[in-house]
């Protein structure tokens, strides 16, 4: 996995770490997302990342903004999300980077103020395993306080 995998990734977390409960159907599902989180690890080709662990991460409605820690390699990301909150999906598209302009699509989990994300660039991941061969990238990401 490249660090513009990852960089999409932290988009995923950051958008779906909002949600909370079941009580997505009734409000609008992106409602839950805004705020600021903060990333706790990034796996990617079954190795973990340190280009995102305690990045901070912005989103507003269906807006997200990442900002890596200072003296990582990573760069800012932007973009839009959709989600199913129902189906625990998410689809991401970043404004830049590699994957600028196309959607890489996830599945999430979230227990309290921590939210599981993976996501692939191809096919939507079935489990929250990121594997040498499988293309998924997986992150852990905690509500900021």
């Amino acid at each position: 996995m490249t660090r513009s995998m990852l960089v999409a990734g932290v988009a995923v977390l950051l958008a779906v770490a909002g949600v909370k409960g079941e009580d997505t159907k009734k409000a609008d599902p992106k409602k839950p997302f805004e705020g600021k989180w903060t990333i706790e690890s990034a796996t990617a080709a079954g190795k973990a990342s340190d280009d995102w662990k305690g990045a901070t991460h912005s989103v507003e409605g269906d807006k997200f903004k990442m900002t890596p820690v200072k003296d990582s390699k990573a760069e800012a990301v932007e973009g839009t999300f959709t989600l199913d909150p129902d189906k625990k999906t998410i689809d991401i598209k970043p404004a830049n980077g590699r994957f600028k302009d196309k959607t890489l699509h996830g599945i999430f989990k979230i227990d309290g103020d921590t939210a599981t994300v993976a996501y692939a660039e191809k096919d939507r991941p079935k489990d929250y395993e990121s594997k040498e061969d499988n293309g998924v990238l997986v992150l852990v990401m905690k509500r900021a306080k």
